[in-house]
């Protein structure tokens, strides 16, 4: 099986932080409304905090992907011009 580079490693660690974090301030707000307003304000904030967190976990993947595919795009177009161990190492320290 094929190594994953570090870079796709840091992608799917963020959209699992992003996810996480959207997941606990969902809950953390639903309880804070509840014992203000109610339950009936709830659900719209439940259906708009979910929307939010899904527009961002998109976006966040949207991103990782255009980022890896710039990674890729670089690391072919600088293996042409550079000996593979030189570009190797140097993407390493990412």
């Amino acid at each position: 099986m094929k190594k994953k580079s570090n870079i796709v490693v840091v992608a799917e660690a963020v959209v699992v932080a992003v996810v996480a974090v959207a997941g606990k301030a969902v809950a953390v707000g639903v309880a804070a409304i509840v014992a203000v307003v109610g339950v009936a304000v709830v659900v719209v904030v439940v259906v708009v905090a979910v929307v939010v967190a899904v527009v961002v976990a998109v976006t966040v993947v949207a991103v990782a992907v255009v980022l890896i595919g710039f990674y890729r795009t670089i690391r072919t177009v600088t293996s042409d011009l550079i000996p593979r161990p030189v570009v190797h190492n140097a993407f390493k320290t990412l």
